[in-house]
């Protein structure tokens, strides 16, 4: 103790501290550390709720994003299908409608060749009975006499017969 009063230290100043001490660390834990460890606690469970509540949004934004991208696929494999059936069909439309074109043509010719046929035909034969009646009219006038049109459209059918043959 004489060592302790050498350095200035009163011993019983000293144990009045150490009480001191004692009496307002045991008012500051009741009255002050539980509740900061209570707060500090709750805002613990806070902390650790928002986290959780955070790893599920994330989990729900990544389950979400993946059937987004699940869902665009598919839409995208539709999209591809109808193009390809919308490529399909255009092309069955376009052979259609050259094939009926085509048809239309032909059938155009057809008639065409025919039209042209008839009328070679008809010019043929308007050709034939003019000229037998102009050979005859020569023919008259040559001879200077005036033949009756029965016996002129007999020499003419005479004639053309001859010619077929």
């Amino acid at each position: 103790m004489e060592a302790l009063q050498k350095l200035g230290i009163d011993f019983k100043v000293l144990i009045a501290q150490i009480i001191n001490f004692g009496i307002l660390f045991l008012i500051l834990k009741h009255y002050l550390y539980r509740p900061i460890l209570n707060a500090l606690d709750k805002r613990k469970k806070r902390i650790k709720e928002s986290l959780e509540k955070a790893a599920e949004i994330e989990k729900r934004s990544a389950e979400s994003e993946k059937e987004y991208n699940e869902r665009m696929l598919k839409a995208n494999q539709e999209a591809t299908v109808i193009i390809e059936k919308a490529r399909i069909d255009a092309e069955k439309t376009r052979k259609t409608i050259l094939e009926k074109a085509e048809k239309e043509a032909e059938q155009v010719k057809i008639s065409a060749d025919k039209d042209i046929a008839d009328k070679r035909n008809a010019l043929y034969a308007d050709v034939k009975k003019n000229a037998g009646k102009l050979a005859v009219f020569i023919v008259t006038k040559v001879l200077k006499q005036d033949l009756s049109e029965e016996l002129c459209q007999k020499s003419v059918d005479k004639a053309l017969n001859e010619i077929n043959v």
